[in-house]
């Protein structure tokens, strides 16, 4: 991280996700803010990938909103109602800690087939949403699984 500022990079992503262990997260989230500002200093964009389920969103939360941090990347993200819950969330954040609406970005990261049949909601779901992640295991079932489909509805 300490070269990062250096790479000339357009958006550096944080995780506080998969690449922490459960027993460090609560730890990482206290590194955030510092991190932010590091990597942060070559002029790039800052997005942390943060945990779910929801508790584990909610601590994460609390921990990124800030003017460090242009965005969040909300994995597994499942529905759109989701996302609408997560809106109001840091809505209350930025205006309690005095940032402009609407600050803080989204980027879903739809990790699962019953995710991806419902992108159009999710694309929807909150004027943050900047970009949408599908996660290459969502690709790969749904290889198999339509071609599977498919020669079934062949036999029939």
């Amino acid at each position: 991280m300490e070269k990062a500022h250096l790479r000339s990079a357009d958006c550096i992503q944080l995780d506080l996700e998969d690449s922490v262990p459960d027993s460090e997260k609560i730890y990482a989230r206290t590194l955030v803010q510092d991190s932010a500002g590091q990597v942060s200093r070559g002029g790039a964009d800052v997005i942390v990938r943060i945990n779910r389920p929801l508790r584990m969103t909610m601590l994460d939360l609390e921990a990124v909103v800030s003017e460090q941090v242009a965005g969040v990347a909300i994995a597994k993200t499942e529905n759109a109602a989701h996302l609408r819950l997560l809106d109001e969330v840091v809505t209350e954040l930025e205006a309690e800690r005095g940032l402009p609406p609407g600050q803080t970005k989204f980027i879903a990261m739809v990790e699962t087939p019953e995710a991806f049949f419902q992108i159009e909601q999710i694309a929807m779901a909150s004027p943050r949403l900047a970009g949408i992640s599908i996660g290459g295991g969502v690709v790969i079932a749904w290889l198999f699984v339509g071609r599977w489909l498919l020669r079934r509805l062949k036999m029939l």
